[in-house]
């Protein structure tokens, strides 16, 4: 009689190790094997299938995964996916901080101490619960990794705000450097990165690769709103540094996990949150850390070269609030990341609406779509705190970065949507005597507009440079207003402007302003070495405007005969090697040039082409 057949025992080893009949240590990440070596790890399941470590975090953990080998092997080509398929661009034109050094003032040196204490008080690792393990080194933080945050939050040794500046938009940096030494690695070292890159490149790439390191293990554990956080430092961290093929998946990534965490539904309106008895001051984290993450996303869409849907939006979260912890302020309430969040999601739909040339004229400016953008664009304007729709006049009450670009961007929503009409009044086909008194009235308003938005920008710009840091004002909207200076001075035929209820502009002081405007940004260009360029064909397009006013107003002679064409990119540049260009993008902007051509300078997209086929034909 045969012995009766015995199931064999369960495989334990990891699809990985079972493969290469490897030795199969199992950890709380993933097998020891598939972590040191960043692969993923699962295990055949009783009936065939796979069991995923977190099912609801797929998606997420498959995209971080895949995002942290592409930047482990090549930090150029990555694989394009539907959605988020462009080449990023370093966003040097964001705000940025001022530099500090590694120096501690003698009357904060108590104070140093006493946060180091305090911050070195918790144990690294949980007393109860927590399996024993030998830690790798690179993530272990350090007396020193704290110093360096300390200094870059506290501007060297001064009393610690209430929030992180603006490199790590929206941090309970308070908090933070009290956990400093509990957090996850990965947002630990991503938030050291960044505090040093303006400094030292070497040394924030360094905590770079090890950050790296860190999103390897990050990938098996549970997500956390503090997991997005991370995704968004490091994300500007790599525009600033200029690796355009992986900050945009980030923000995808980011994108799935709002999704999925439900980070875009006010704490006050989870249930699914009301167990774990949140604080004020925990709510307004988690609300920051959503309008941190919203805000990049919104402008990653409004400024990249082609469509990109946003599956998500802010109508359930509530804007920032005050909030203190006894006398000592955490949280200081205000409405401007909304507000530039609101207007940026403005731009896209404009951008949605003008992606493809219209077929006739009469479309363009009878359009149902552009009179429903009008009124939504309205609509938000009047939604809009007062101190944006109405900024305080030229004086010595200067109310900061912030609010000067949110007033800027607000205008530039006025520039973009008026743009396409302007350009009509270029073309004889479009002599007003010709027009009939409703298409007359039409471009009228939009010409009035225009002017009157890029007006109050280049007014801004002067306010800001006599009394701010020269450093940190937004390129893309400043661009919009150059755009519609240079087409009204020597592109609209001269006769609208004796229909127009102003005068025609004086040269000379308009191109004294534009000049300024070239010279604010051609130094911004000069810090713009490390990162991918985003300003540099800005910076050409808009030196090429001011050439072609000076021509047209006879100051200079004509040099555009002969020229050849020059199409604008972002040069790109390799990780470990700042000075190789390894190849040209296409640049980014609102709404680049709509199909015309300055000088011998044209903007590249096939948007432009189909625009540039539609002025051919009014010509």
């Amino acid at each position: 009689m045969k012995p009766p057949k015995t199931r064999a025992p369960p495989r334990t080893a990891c699809n990985r190790c079972f493969k290469f009949k490897k030795r199969c240590v199992p950890t709380p990440y993933g097998c020891d094997r598939c972590a040191r070596s960043g692969s993923p790890c699962s295990l055949e399941s009783a009936s065939g299938g796979l069991a995923a470590t977190h099912p609801a975090m797929n998606s997420p953990s498959a995209l971080l995964d895949r995002f942290m080998k592409v930047s482990g092997t090549s930090m150029i080509d990555l694989e394009e996916e539907e959605g988020w398929n462009q080449d990023s661009e370093p966003s040097l034109d964001r705000p940025q901080t001022v530099p500090f050094t590694a120096t501690v003032d003698q009357t904060s040196e108590n104070t140093v101490l006493q946060c180091i204490l305090n911050a070195s008080e918790a144990p690294l690792i949980e007393p109860e619960g927590a399996e024993w393990q030998i830690e790798d080194p690179d993530l272990m933080p350090t007396i020193d990794d704290w110093l360096v945050v300390y200094l870059f939050l506290t501007n060297n040794g001064t009393p610690i705000p209430n929030e992180t500046p603006v490199p790590m938009p929206g941090f309970d940096s308070d908090q933070f450097l009290k956990d400093f030494f509990q957090l996850p690695a990965f947002l630990r070292l991503v938030a050291l990165a960044t505090c040093t890159a303006h400094t030292s490149f070497e040394k924030s790439l360094v905590y770079y690769k090890r950050a790296r390191k860190a999103a390897i293990r990050a990938v098996s554990e549970t997500p956390t709103y503090q997991t997005v956080q991370a995704l968004v430092i490091l994300y500007i961290y790599l525009g600033y540094i200029g690796q355009p093929a992986l900050v945009e998946p980030l923000l995808k990534i980011a994108m799935h996990l709002i999704q999925a965490l439900r980070l875009d539904v006010d704490p006050d309106d989870s249930p699914w949150l009301f167990h774990l008895n949140l604080t004020p001051r925990q709510k307004e984290d988690r609300r920051c850390a959503f309008w941190g993450a919203y805000s990049e996303i919104v402008w990653e869409a409004a400024t990249s070269p082609k469509l990109v849907d946003v599956p998500i939006n802010s109508n359930k979260m509530k804007g920032r609030s005050t909030v203190y912890v006894g006398s000592q302020l955490i949280f200081q309430g205000d409405h401007f990341m909304q507000s530039f969040s609101i207007l940026h999601t403005v731009i896209i739909a404009i951008k949605k609406a003008f992606v493809v040339a219209p077929k006739t004229s009469n479309e363009l400016i009878a359009s149902e779509t552009v009179a429903e953008l009008q009124s939504k664009m309205m609509q938000v304007q009047s939604q809009l705190p007062t101190d944006i729709r109405e900024p305080p006049e030229l004086s010595d009450n200067v109310t900061g970065t912030v609010e000067l670009n949110v007033n800027c961007v607000g205008l530039a929503t006025i520039c973009l949507l008026n743009r396409p009409r302007l350009f009509l009044s270029g073309f004889k086909s479009f002599n007003p005597m010709y027009l009939s008194a409703t298409l007359q009235s039409n471009l009228v308003s939009s010409i009035n507009q225009s002017l009157d938005a890029a007006h109050r920008m280049l007014n801004l710009l002067r306010f800001y440079t006599v009394y701010t840091n020269p450093q940190s004002l937004e390129a893309m909207p400043m661009f919009e207003a150059m755009i519609v200076l240079w087409y009204a001075s020597c592109r609209m035929d001269p006769i609208w402007w004796s229909v127009l209820d102003r005068k025609r502009m004086e040269w000379c002081l308009l191109r004294e302003q534009m000049q300024a405007v070239v010279d604010y940004f051609a130094l911004a260009k000069k810090l713009d070495s490390v990162g991918g360029g985003v300003i540099y064909p800005l910076v050409q397009c808009m030196r090429a405007m001011v050439q072609e006013i000076d021509e047209y107003e006879q100051w200079v002679p004509a040099t555009t005969d002969g020229i050849e064409e020059i199409t604008l990119g972002m040069k790109v540049v390799a990780l470990d090697e700042a000075e190789s260009v390894l190849e040209i993008r296409e640049p980014r902007a609102y709404m680049g040039l709509l199909g015309m051509q300055v000088g011998g300078i044209r903007w590249p997209g096939q948007s432009e082409e189909s625009w540039r086929l539609f002025w051919k034909l009014l010509s």
